[in-house]
């Protein structure tokens, strides 16, 4: 199966989940459907857990996403 074709169901299936958990949405949509690829979702998944002080979370997305 290829990428593209794999990111489509994952977000099929993402999408379904936000309907059914109102309490996940905001978060899925976040991390999620809100990134046109997976290396996006992924680059701001980890930079929003990779932040410190001195490292801003938009800093290491941009960073990432290079």
């Amino acid at each position: 199966m290829c990428a593209a074709v794999s990111c489509r169901i994952c977000r099929r299936e993402t999408l379904h989940e936000a309907d059914r958990e109102p309490l996940l949405s905001s978060f899925l949509h976040a991390t999620i459907l809100e990134h046109s690829t997976f290396q996006e979702s992924l680059a701001f998944v980890l930079s929003n857990r990779l932040a410190t002080t001195t490292l801003l979370p938009t800093q290491l997305y941009d960073l990432f996403c290079e």
